[in-house]
């Protein structure tokens, strides 16, 4: 987990380096958890002239649904 010193200064490590005006910028993170990195790079796509900013989390969670599956997991 981040400080909250740490969260603060994530804003700051974001760059746009392209004029963005008027474009439309998806943005997608790999797990979301408290919302700072999407909100930050966000941030800085707004600055950099985007119109609409969209933001999705793309994660994947495993299930094991019988103990059969859970040894074969183990061995592997």
């Amino acid at each position: 987990m981040m400080t909250t010193a740490e969260r603060s200064a994530l804003p700051q490590g974001y760059r746009v380096r392209q004029d963005l005006g008027g474009q439309t910028v998806l943005i997608v993170d790999d797990i979301y958890q408290t919302g700072y990195t999407m909100a930050g790079v966000a941030h800085v796509a707004r600055q950099a002239g985007a119109s609409t900013v969209l933001g999705i989390a793309a994660t994947h969670a495993f299930t094991w649904t019988t103990a059969t599956d859970r040894s074969r997991a183990k061995r592997n």
